[in-house]
């Protein structure tokens, strides 16, 4: 064995002793979040069950309401106790996507999270005064979008989805498609 040959397997051995000990490094007192692809799958499936949770909890409130109106006790209907399954395994698949979010989300998404899940929790109150309720309801249910949306832009800022600073070219596409769709939406003047 040469002298050249020798070295480049020294050489080869330590560097991956340094890339495993560089690995390996965790600072004390840092948290740590999971990968990119962590969190936006975390991100996604939490987005997927707050749908279904809503419309699953919108639907119960109209069944509810229409059960109140007609003078049936509540849930005498088999679309009442189908309804209430689909919406307690809703119920389930939430509670196990806002913990995803928080094992792997950072600060200000989990806060988000959080934020969004009082208020799914205020849309879902079982007050026994229907006034209250329904108050309450239509209150959060105004809120949601609002959280909704917050929630995605924190997400959005985690994942770096949003133009940086210097990226002037992207920056001025995107600001154009928004003028563009600001236009479209806009209602037209008639004269």
């Amino acid at each position: 064995m040469d002298a050249t040959a020798l070295i480049a397997s020294a050489l080869r051995g330590s560097a991956s002793a340094a890339t495993k000990a560089l690995s390996r490094y965790r600072p004390i007192g840092v948290p740590r979040t999971g990968s990119p692809e962590d969190r936006a799958g975390a991100y996604f499936h939490f987005l997927d069950t707050t749908t279904r949770r809503v419309r699953a909890t919108m639907r119960i409130h109209d069944i509810v309401l229409s059960d109140a109106l007609d003078g049936a006790p509540m849930g005498a209907s088999t679309v009442a106790l189908d309804l209430h399954n689909r919406w307690s395994n809703a119920e389930d698949e939430f509670l196990s996507a806002i913990m995803a979010v928080r094992l792997c989300g950072t600060s200000y998404v989990t806060e988000a999270a959080d934020n969004l899940f009082s208020i799914l929790q205020n849309m879902q109150a079982s007050n026994h005064d229907e006034d209250k309720y329904e108050d309450a309801y239509q209150a959060a249910l105004k809120e949601f979008p609002k959280a909704l949306n917050a929630f995605l832009e924190a997400a959005r800022h985690d994942l770096a989805y949003n133009p940086k600073w210097w990226q002037l070219p992207r920056r001025w596409r995107e600001r154009q498609y928004r003028k563009g769709r600001a236009s479209a939406e806009a209602p037209a003047l008639s004269a």
